[in-house]
C-alpha cells in the first residue's frame, strides 16, 4: 500500500523562540498553526515577541523623561519601557546617559578623531569617539594612552632607584608611568634617570649658590659653590663641613690649557732639566711673571745636598777673614770645569767698602788732593799705611833716597809710578794687579834698558808658574840673544777672562806706567769666548758682544799708539773647542763648540782688520803651531785652548826672533844680523821663519 503525504502540522511544528528583550533568557512557544497563518498572511515566519514574564513587566512600567547627559544642555530624552526592561534584565539599576534630539543632531555631524598618545616620545594615537567629543566640556581632547602604551604600562611595575647625590644611600620612587615615558624616548630601563631622593631634594632646596675664594695663591677671583654641590658636600662630609678648596673658572681654564715642560738647569755647563709643572705656570701667571724661575735639575740638587760649604780666604792683602764658598757655587764651578774657587772678598771687607766712600786727602807737602778710594782705604786698614803724600812728592822722595850708582851700573832709564786709583776699580775682575805683576817686576823694569809689556787675556797670562809663562821665557830669550848688549824686561799684564773692553779701562795702570818700547797684545780668546750656557732665546752668552769688542779694539789701538812705543799683535795658539773634555757625550757642548769655532774665526778676522787699519804689525803664531797639521799642534797644547810648557817656550822663541828681525826694539845692528842667521839655521823648534803681515809703524 502506498505511503500517505505529510500533514501541514508536520511542516509547521510548535517552536520555542527566545524573548525579544535583550538580556532575557526566557522563551515563548510559537505554534505551528500560528506559523501557518503568518505564512498565509505573507509575514515572517518567526515574529519577535516578549516572554510572558517580560510582557507582564512591560505592561507595568512607563516611559520616563530624563535630562540630556550632554554638559550644559537643558534638553531631555525619553527612556522607553522597552529600554527600561532591557536595562533591568542586564542588571542595570541606573538610567543610561542619553542625549536629547538637538544633541543627537550634533552627534550626527561629528566624526571619530585620532588623538596623539599622551606619553612623551610615543608616536601612536588613540581614537576620540564623537560621543565623547559631544560630552567633553572642553573643545580639546583629554590626555590618554594609546593601546600599545596601555599594554606596556600593565607589564611595568614601580621601582626604587638609588639617589644621584654622591654620599647618599637613600632611593627615590620611579613610577611605572615614568618608566613608560623613559622607554618611549628610546632609553633603557637599565639606565634610569639621575634624581635625588626626597631628603636630598629638601636639603637641596635649603641651599643657595654662593661664591667661594679661589684656592690659587695670588688670585682674587671666586668660584660658584652651587646648591647641588653643597648638597653632595653635606652628604659626604656633614652639614658643618667647610667648602672644598678649588680653582676659579679663569684659573681652571688656564690650568687645563697649560702643559708641563722640561726646563734647563740654572747652572752653567749642566745639560740636565727640571719639570716646569702646570701649578708653577699658574702661579707665575697670577703673579705676572712672564719667565719661568731658575732652578736646579735633580742631579744638581743632589750634588748640592751632598756638598759642604767651604771657607775660602779673602783676596785682600793682609785680611785674615774668609768668605763662604757655598755648595751651589761649588757645584756650578764643577759643571764649568773650574778646579779652584773664585777670588772674592770676605763679608767684612765688602761691608767696609760699602761704609767707606771715596774721599780726598791733602798732601802735606804740596797741598794737592790725594784721591783715596774705598779699596785703598781697605788696603790701608788691612796691611798698608795711610798715604802721607801725593804720588809726585813720593817719587821725589824716592829719587832722593836712592843709592848712588856703582861704577859700571847703568843709570835708571825710567821710574815706574803706579796710579793709585782709576776706573779699573769699578770692575772686580780688574781691581787687583795682573797676577804676574809684582814689585820685583817693577824694580826689574826700572833697571832695564828696554821695556816690553805683554798685554792680553788667558793666553798672555799663560801659566800660574812665574818662570814658565811665555813673557818670562821671552825676556830670557831676548837677553840671551842680546848677550849683554842691552837688558830687556818683559812685563806680563795678562789677566784671565779679560776682554778688550776691560783692557781699555786698565791700560792706564797695567801698561802706561812702564812707558814700554814695545807692546805685544792679543785679546782674541776672551773677546771670542762663549759661555757653555745659552740665554732664554737659545743664543750662547758672550763675555762681550761683537760690536763692543770691535769698538773697544779700535779704541785700544788708538790709546796704545805713541811715538816711542811700537805695537805687535799676535794671533793666538790654536783654539780647539771640539777637543774640550766631555764633549762626545754632551750634545749641548757639541753645539757650543761649533758656535765657539765660528765666533773665534769672526773675532780674529775683525781684530786683524782693525790692526791693519792702524798699520800694526801682526805675528801669525797660529800657523806656526799648525805647520805640521793639527795633530802636531796638539802636542804643544795643555787643553782645548791653553798651551803647555813646550808651547810657551815655542811662543817665546818665535816672538824673540821676530822682534829682533823686524827691529821692533832698538838694539845694535850686529845683534839683529846674528838673529837672522840663527833664524835661517833654525830656531830649535822645527818651525819655519815667520814674517809680519803688516808694514812697520
Amino acid at each position: 500500500m502506498p505511503q500517505s503525504f505529510a500533514t501541514l502540522g508536520d511542516f509547521f511544528p510548535d517552536t520555542d523562540i527566545r524573548c525579544r528583550v535583550r538580556g532575557c533568557a526566557n522563551t515563548w512557544n510559537f505554534s505551528g498553526e500560528a506559523a501557518l497563518h503568518n505564512v498565509a498572511a505573507g509575514r515572517n515566519g518567526r515574529p519577535e515577541r516578549m516572554c510572558d514574564e517580560c510582557w507582564a513587566r512591560y505592561k507595568v512600567i512607563e516611559d520616563r523623561v530624563l535630562p540630556c547627559s550632554t554638559p550644559n544642555c537643558s534638553g531631555s530624552w525619553t527612556w522607553t519601557r522597552l529600554q527600561q526592561l532591557e536595562a533591568e534584565k542586564r542588571g542595570h539599576t541606573t538610567p543610561p546617559k542619553g542625549i536629547c534630539e538637538a544633541c543627537q543632531r550634533k552627534l550626527n555631524e561629528l566624526q571619530d578623531a585620532p588623538i596623539p598618545c599622551r606619553v612623551r616620545g610615543c608616536t601612536n594615537t588613540w581614537m576620540w569617539s564623537r560621543r565623547r567629543q559631544l560630552q567633553s566640556p572642553e573643545a580639546r581632547p583629554p590626555p590618554r594612552l594609546c593601546a600599545e602604551c596601555v599594554h606596556i604600562l600593565r607589564e611595568l611595575g614601580d621601582r626604587e632607584v638609588p639617589c644621584r647625590v654622591r654620599g647618599c644611600s637613600a632611593t627615590w620612587h620611579w613610577g611605572r608611568f615614568q618608566q613608560l615615558e623613559h622607554l618611549r624616548t628610546g632609553k633603557r630601563l637599565e639606565d634610569p634617570p639621575s634624581r635625588m631622593c626626597p631628603d636630598c631634594f629638601v636639603l637641596f632646596r635649603s641651599f643657595e649658590d654662593r661664591q667661594v675664594p679661589c684656592k690659587a695663591d695670588g688670585c682674587t677671583r671666586t668660584w660658584t659653590f652651587t646648591a647641588y654641590a653643597q648638597t653632595e658636600h653635606a652628604r659626604r662630609n656633614g652639614p658643618e663641613a667647610p667648602p672644598p678648596v678649588r680653582l676659579c673658572d679663569d684659573c681652571y681654564r688656564f690650568y687645563q690649557r697649560s702643559r708641563s715642560r722640561q726646563m734647563r738647569c740654572m747652572l752653567s755647563g749642566c745639560s740636565g732639566t727640571w719639570k716646569y709643572t702646570r701649578e708653577m705656570l699658574l702661579d707665575d701667571w697670577l703673579h705676572g711673571r712672564a719667565r719661568p724661575p731658575r732652578r736646579l735639575c735633580a742631579a744638581c740638587e743632589k750634588s748640592v745636598a751632598e756638598t759642604n760649604e767651604r771657607q775660602v780666604p779673602c783676596i785682600v792683602n793682609g785680611c785674615n777673614g774668609s768668605w763662604t764658598y757655598t755648595a751651589l757655587e761649588q757645584v756650578r764651578d764643577a759643571r764649568l770645569g773650574k778646579t779652584s774657587p773664585p777670588k772674592r772678598r770676605c763679608p767684612d771687607c765688602e761691608r767696609f767698602l760699602a761704609e767707606h766712600p771715596t774721599t780726598t786727602l791733602k798732601c802735606p807737602h804740596c797741598e794737592k788732593d790725594i784721591r783715596w778710594s774705598s779699596y785703598e782705604q781697605l788696603l790701608c786698614e788691612r796691611a798698608f799705611a795711610k798715604p802721607e803724600m801725593c804720588a809726585d812728592c813720593a817719587a821725589q822722595k824716592l829719587a832722593v833716597g836712592r843709592r848712588a850708582p856703582k861704577p859700571g851700573d847703568r843709570p835708571h832709564h825710567h821710574v815706574v809710578r803706579m796710579p793709585a786709583a782709576g776706573r779699573w776699580h769699578e770692575d772686580s775682575a780688574l781691581s787687583a794687579w795682573p797676577p804676574h805683576l809684582t814689585h820685583d817686576v817693577i824694580d826689574k823694569v826700572e833697571q832695564a834698558d828696554l821695556r816690553i809689556v805683554a798685554f792680553g787675556d788667558d793666553l798672555t797670562y799663560s801659566s800660574p808658574n812665574a818662570e814658565e809663562h811665555w813673557p818670562a821665557l821671552l825676556e830670557a830669550e831676548l837677553n840671551k840673544l842680546l848677550d849683554g848688549k842691552a837688558t830687556v824686561a818683559v812685563v806680563n799684564s795678562g789677566i784671565p777672562r779679560t776682554t778688550s773692553l776691560q783692557a781699555v779701562l786698565r791700560f792706564p795702570r797695567d801698561v802706561k806706567p812702564f812707558a814700554p818700547h814695545l807692546i805685544v797684545f792679543s785679546f782674541t780668546f776672551a773677546d771670542a769666548l762663549l759661555r757653555t750656557r745659552s740665554d732664554r732665546n737659545g743664543a750662547w752668552k758672550k763675555l762681550v758682544s761683537a760690536e763692543e769688542a770691535e769698538e773697544a779694539m779700535d779704541t785700544l789701538c788708538r790709546k796704545m799708539r805713541s811715538p816711542n812705543t811700537r805695537l805687535l799683535f799676535w794671533t793666538t795658539n790654536p783654539i780647539l773647542p771640539h777637543d774640550r773634555s766631555g764633549i762626545d757625550d754632551n750634545p749641548e757642548l757639541r753645539s757650543w763648540a761649533a758656535a765657539q769655532e765660528t765666533r773665534k774665526r769672526h773675532c780674529l778676522a775683525e781684530q786683524t782688520r782693525i790692526c791693519r787699519k792702524h798699520r800694526i804689525p801682526i805675528l801669525d803664531l797660529r800657523s806656526r803651531f799648525e805647520v805640521n797639521g793639527a795633530a802636531s799642534a796638539r802636542l804643544w797644547m795643555l787643553d782645548w785652548y791653553r798651551h803647555n810648557r813646550n808651547g810657551a817656550r815655542n811662543i817665546a822663541v818665535w816672538m824673540a826672533r821676530h822682534i829682533l828681525r823686524e827691529g821692533l826694539i832698538p838694539v845694535p845692528k850686529e845683534t839683529v844680523r846674528r838673529t837672522e842667521i840663527a833664524g835661517e839655521n833654525g830656531d830649535g823648534t822645527g818651525s819655519p821663519r815667520g814674517t809680519s803681515t803688516a808694514g812697520r809703524q
